[in-house]
């Protein structure tokens, strides 16, 4: 099915329009915020930086939530500390 070409049959719209509703798009940058994740990611952030290890550190949620969003924000925020080693294991 070429998914530009075929409109919906009851609104007449795009089906690659309706479908864009859906579709994953994590964001890497704070002032992309809109689910108000900054001040939890900063408070991680200090923790991470500042806790005797070893610590393991996960993020659980539904698809869908911001999980990749918020570690994305959480590697911005890291990166800024040269001293610190990120290593980020992606099970997919």
């Amino acid at each position: 099915m070429d998914q530009k070409s075929t409109s919906s049959p009851r609104t007449g719209e795009k089906l690659d329009s309706l479908l864009s509703l859906y579709e994953e798009r994590p964001i890497e940058d704070f002032s992309k915020d809109k689910l108000g994740f900054t001040d939890s990611v900063r408070v991680v952030s200090h923790v991470l930086q500042n806790i005797q290890p070893p610590l393991t550190f996960g993020i659980y949620g539904d698809w869908g939530t911001g999980r990749t969003s918020f570690m994305n924000l959480l590697k911005k925020d890291l990166s800024q500390n040269e001293s610190f080693h990120l290593l980020f294991f992606d099970t997919w």
